[in-house]
């Protein structure tokens, strides 16, 4: 089947097979990007010039990031289009590893992660509600199918760290910024929203 629909209480989401493969790709970036704080701490340690407990701050401003994108996502997915839902946290994603790459201090790297978790919470919620909600037999094995990009992306995203070695930064984050905007006109085939009503 060509497209996913998402048809409960008369809304329909379509999403062709373009779009779902940047589902996917998208779930794999973030699981790469979720994945490579931990083995980057120590060089953050010696380019900013900072203790470990406070390169350990990645992970608070990541996930508070997470947090507020994700309540920012539930508020959204009932009163604009599925496309929209991604294309804004993938912009965030987007801009968010810009920062992250060309950071020249440490409170402007935080600021940064911060963002790349705003996109990362939106994505994590949108995208799977709107292949959650998709109609047929197989909607749960789709779905189980591209989180498990996710997994891969864990995988990835130490490995890559200890490829480019820890002094790549910004190509690792300057890539990541790159592939998210490569991701916005492939969801452009999204048509529709989640069968909603405003409250």
């Amino acid at each position: 089947m060509d497209l996913a629909r998402v048809t409960p209480g008369g809304g329909r989401v379509l999403l062709p097979k373009t779009a779902l493969s940047a589902v996917a790709a998208t779930f794999l970036l973030m699981g790469v990007l979720a994945a490579a704080y931990g083995p980057l701490l120590e060089h953050l340690v010696r380019r900013f010039g900072i203790s470990l407990p406070v390169a350990g701050e990645v992970f608070s401003a990541h996930f508070a990031g997470a947090l507020i994108g994700v309540f920012g996502s539930m508020w959204a997915m009932e009163r604009i289009s599925g496309r929209l839902a991604i294309w804004v946290p993938l912009g965030c994603l987007a801009l968010g590893c810009g920062v992250v790459a060309l950071a020249p201090s440490w409170p402007t790297f935080l600021a940064g992660v911060f963002v790349v978790g705003l996109g990362f919470g939106g994505l994590d919620l949108g995208l799977n509600q709107l292949v959650a909600h998709s109609e047929g037999p197989r909607r749960s094995a789709m779905l189980n199918v591209l989180n498990s990009a996710y997994g891969f992306g864990s995988v990835a995203g130490p490995i890559l760290i200890s490829r480019l070695g820890q002094d790549h930064l910004a190509v690792l984050y300057g890539g990541a910024a790159v592939i998210a905007i490569a991701l916005i006109p492939a969801a452009a085939g999204v048509i529709g929203r989640l069968p909603v009503s405003p409250k």
